[in-house]
């Protein structure tokens, strides 16, 4: 069995989750179908923040990347608000582009600091 693209899920806090992907990958649809399995487990169907953060020099299909929007437009309910971390050029595009899809759904935003992420997701407050 291939190993997950995840590096950890973990909590930042009560309400704030962290998802971190490995460094050097390219994230194909089978990888990000079993990553998406791992998030329904973690999560439990509660309603949270996320923090993602993708690896340095990551790189995802076009059929992962689809997948994934199909996916987090059906849970659009469990998700509170969503931070983003960049790290490269390629990364801010494709994150601009999905941005733009999924803040329709949430709030989103893209950061090129961890710490920023973590702290605008941490004071982030529901109308």
């Amino acid at each position: 069995m291939k190993p997950s693209i995840l590096k950890s899920l973990r909590m930042l806090n009560e309400d704030t989750i962290e998802i971190l992907f490995h460094d050097d990958i390219q994230i194909k649809l089978e990888d990000m179908q079993k990553a998406y399995l791992e998030f329904d487990e973690f999560m439990a169907g509660r309603r949270l923040k996320r923090l993602i953060v993708p690896g340095r020099n990551m790189e995802m299909t076009k059929e992962a990347r689809k997948y994934g929007e199909m996916e987090n437009e059906k849970r659009k309910a469990n998700c509170v608000a969503e931070a983003m971390v960049v790290f490269t050029f390629v990364q801010k595009m494709c994150t601009n582009f999905y941005l733009k899809y999924v803040r329709d759904i949430y709030p989103a935003k893209s950061f090129t600091d961890i710490e920023e992420a973590r702290e605008w997701l941490i004071n982030y407050k529901e109308l």
